[in-house]
């Protein structure tokens, strides 16, 4: 736990250990005038502290074992966000090439390299040049996905440019959400973010119905090319 105690000798405020006072309140209840205790009563007062501290040593394991929990939950929820995404990606580009009828240009956007944002744009227009003579509904089907793509874009750079703080709640492990910074004063968000692994996983979930949905779209748009 070395480098979990570093980090919380920066951000105290994130262990939990201090975010409970009733350890504390335990401890407050020691004896204040010991030295006019008698040796047997002072031999008892320590045993009972001894209990006490060992006492708030389980418990602040208990809270790391809790968080240490809830923190590898989260990180497999935001891999397989990650994975989701660069499915989509990757299939965004594929479109590029299948459509872009070769032009260097497009086909300079298909770089690791570069954001997804570019390639997004570039078979936004593409779409909407061999569109211009679709009917609406049709129209319609692709804006719709392109604007969820959009907010998926968003939000993978929204999750990918920060850090995740344990947040446990009664009934409920979330997590807040702090932007990257490395003020050890750094402040959450005005409007800070709280999401569980679950809600996380109900998002990577929209992604792939994206990608499924992605063929039946463009093949309304680019008939010629789906044909065999």
């Amino acid at each position: 736990m070395g480098e979990w105690s570093d980090y919380f000798e920066q951000f105290p405020d994130e262990d939990p250990a201090n975010q409970d006072d009733d350890v504390d309140s335990v401890l407050e209840q020691r004896v204040k005038i010991e030295a006019t205790y008698s040796p047997e009563v002072l031999a008892e007062l320590i045993e009972s502290r001894t209990r006490r501290d060992s006492e708030r040593g389980r418990l602040q394991e208990v809270r790391r074992q809790k968080r240490d929990q809830a923190q590898s939950e989260l990180h497999r929820s935001i891999g397989g966000l990650m994975e989701a995404y660069a499915w989509l990606d990757v299939h965004v580009g594929l479109k590029i090439k299948t459509h872009s009828g070769n032009d260097p240009e497009a086909f300079a956007l298909l770089s690791p390299k570069l954001p997804m944002k570019l390639r997004l744009d570039c078979l936004n227009k593409l779409v909407q040049n061999a569109s211009a003579n679709s009917e609406a509904p049709i129209k319609n089907d692709w804006s719709v996905w392109n604007t969820q793509a959009e907010k998926v874009r968003a939000l993978r750079n929204d999750y990918a440019h920060g850090r995740w703080i344990f947040n446990h709640e009664p009934g409920r492990n979330s997590f807040r959400f702090a932007r990257l910074d490395w003020n050890t004063n750094v402040q959450l968000a005005d409007a800070p973010l709280a999401i569980s692994p679950a809600e996380i996983d109900a998002r990577s979930a929209d992604i792939w119905a994206l990608i499924r949905t992605l063929d039946e779209i463009l093949q309304h748009i680019f008939p010629s090319k789906h044909k065999n």
